[in-house]
């Protein structure tokens, strides 16, 4: 077992725990989440570069279309959210739908540096984020000229504000042939990437569940990832392939619970299970 990414997830954890206890963002982030009375998930994702994990992200996710600004989470974000908001899309509220939700993000990379987000599918984003369309609007054989309904995903780390742009396609004819043998496509409903306004770092989400995984695929996760699966007794869901077809994400969410993670301090101490 590689002791750096176990050490490394332990850690990450630990961290995001410690500051749940101060005033931060992620406790702004989280208290939000569990006043929150409606429908929601929470899950955890793992990017990782063959067997070296290179980050830890926790996502909280609400369905809803009456939301409050004054209750918005990430203050230094809260103006870029505004504009956004008033251009979202029906998605926001239909669970389980490609994109859908208005999902916060806190990451921690291997550099121990804390970045927050939130992610956000709206219409007409041609009218307020013009730097980030892509002038070559196609990813997988499809494009996207003529569309304006993307996912905008805003973060702030160090207090450096950066936004990232999604793309949703559902042809499985498009689906490229190197990754044929890890993915059950017949149980995929579509495909998220992430990045398209950067056509060299682009990020394929393959949206479905367990059954969307293959014996092959689970064979290329990380140990200590499949390690963490197993003793929190979570499912895998969404596996992500970069543009050289390469595993680079898995996520993972518990459907015992009703698609709700346990807590950060049981996350630890089940993973450090004997």
């Amino acid at each position: 077992m590689n002791q750096n990414n176990k050490t490394y997830i332990i850690k990450s954890l630990q961290k995001i725990k410690d500051e749940t206890q101060i005033a931060s963002n992620s406790t702004a982030i989280i208290n939000f989440w569990n006043a929150f009375k409606g429908s929601k998930i929470s899950y955890i994702g793992f990017n990782f570069i063959q067997n070296q994990i290179l980050s830890i992200k926790l996502y909280y996710v609400v369905f809803t279309d009456d939301f409050l600004l004054a209750d918005f989470p990430l203050k230094e974000l809260k103006n870029h959210f505004c504009k956004h908001w008033l251009k979202r899309s029906k998605y926001v509220n239909q669970q389980f739908s490609n994109g859908g939700g208005l999902t916060f993000s806190i990451k921690l990379d291997f550099e121990n540096q804390l970045e927050y987000g939130y992610y956000l599918r709206c219409i007409d984003l041609e009218n307020c984020e013009n730097n980030l369309i892509p002038a070559k609007k196609n990813s997988l054989g499809v494009s996207f000229e003529g569309s304006s309904d993307f996912g905008i995903y805003q973060t702030i780390k160090n207090h450096q504000i950066s936004a990232k742009l999604y793309g949703y396609i559902t042809p499985k004819k498009h689906f490229p042939n190197a990754i044929s043998s890890f993915v059950n496509f017949e149980n995929i409903r579509g495909v998220e990437i992430a990045r398209i306004n950067n056509e060299f770092d682009q990020k394929y989400i393959y949206l479905g569940g367990e059954d969307v995984f293959t014996t092959s695929l689970i064979s290329q996760i990380p140990n200590e990832i499949e390690l963490f699966r197993n003793r929190n007794e979570l499912n895998y869901v969404c596996p992500a392939f970069s543009n050289k077809n390469e595993l680079f994400s898995v996520y993972l969410t518990s459907f015992k619970s009703h698609t709700i993670l346990p807590q950060i301090d049981h996350l630890i101490t089940n993973y450090q299970k004997p």
